[in-house]
């Protein structure tokens, strides 16, 4: 089965339907089998969102944190 052109909200929704069905005790071995290859895809399509997501998040980090360091130090006014 192909999921690539599944976003991460839809491979979730779908991984936890594919887990309920597979759960409820009423398929046989063969369905049984299509969807937990049907589930090990959906993973692996999760995964990769959010590997993806989280390299995005350190890619903005890092250039937040050099942007920063790039900033004079604000000079706060004493308090009396």
């Amino acid at each position: 089965m192909e999921f690539k052109d599944m976003n991460f909200e839809e491979a979730i929704k779908e991984l936890e339907q594919t887990v309920k069905n597979m759960e409820s005790g009423t398929l046989g071995l063969d369905a049984l089998l299509a969807d937990f290859e049907k589930g090990i895809g959906l993973l692996r399509v999760c995964e990769k969102k959010l590997a993806e997501a989280e390299g995005r998040i350190e890619v903005l980090t890092k250039a937040e944190i050099a942007a920063a360091a790039e900033e004079p130090p604000v000079e706060e006014e004493p308090e009396f």
